[in-house]
């Protein structure tokens, strides 16, 4: 409504109108209109806002305001954060560029387009606590059209491919470790449960993308290092296997 855009452009800047605009509204709330770092979250940051516990004390903290108050001022802290890091560290070009690679997002972005998807959309209905209804997938994926001139259906049999091809969410094969993080959006689409004895899962509470993968560091999660020592037992066991008498090599 007029009256809410004028919330907004009171809140958070702009103009008004900016707010009426279709794309605007998708750059603005779509993917979030804070930075909820899930699949990034560092439980020991330094900056304000940086992680989900800091964002979580703003956000239940009543004296600020009503939610979108404070959804407004994690917003604008976090703002104020990137600038100052970008003065301290500015990103210069580099003077030889691979062309299309930037810095491997182009090449992330492909590869959603011909094997994984990937879209991360907040459909009107759904349990996104985003603004519904903006994120849709053909809004997420238009890009495998603009950039790579790759259709949508296209990128729909590549997608049902990679499943085929990798038996989605019920794999076969053996000495295959499925580790994931508790915040980590990533662990939706992957095994979270043992599937077989020889296809284990391991599920970290509070942990995020990868993160027993980092260098070890005093402030490490109880539960990422847990699954580091867990980790090296299961893969320890499958070394110390006897190797395939027909074969002389490891069985895999």
């Amino acid at each position: 409504s007029e009256q809410g855009r004028g919330r907004l452009a009171t809140l958070f800047g702009k103009a008004a109108a900016w707010y009426a605009e279709k794309g605007n509204q998708v750059g603005f709330a779509g993917q979030g209109v804070a930075q909820f770092p899930a699949q990034s979250n560092d439980p020991t940051c330094d900056e304000a806002m940086c992680n989900i516990a800091k964002i979580c004390v703003e956000m239940t903290n009543v004296s600020i305001g009503d939610e979108v108050q404070r959804l407004a001022e994690v917003r604008c802290i976090q703002a104020e954060a990137a600038a100052a890091r970008r003065l301290a560290s500015p990103v210069h070009a580099a003077k030889t560029p691979t062309p299309g690679y930037g810095n491997g997002d182009q090449l992330w972005a492909w590869q959603t387009c011909t094997e994984f998807g990937f879209y991360q959309t907040c459909s009107q209905g759904s349990q996104c606590f985003y603004t519904q209804g903006l994120a849709t997938l053909a809004e997420e994926m238009s890009f495998c059209g603009s950039m790579f001139n790759i259709p949508s259906d296209v990128v729909t049999s590549n997608i049902a491919y990679s499943n085929a091809y990798y038996g989605a969410d019920h794999p076969q094969g053996s000495r295959v470790l499925y580790v994931n993080g508790e915040v980590d959006p990533w662990h939706a689409n992957s095994i979270n449960a043992p599937l077989a004895p020889e296809l284990p899962a391991l599920y970290v509470a509070g942990a995020s993308h990868h993160a027993w993968t980092h260098p070890s560091v005093k402030s490490d999660q109880d539960s990422v290092v847990a699954v580091r020592a867990k980790i090296r037992a299961i893969v320890g066991k499958w070394l110390a296997e006897p190797a395939d008498e027909a074969t002389a090599t490891l069985r895999i």
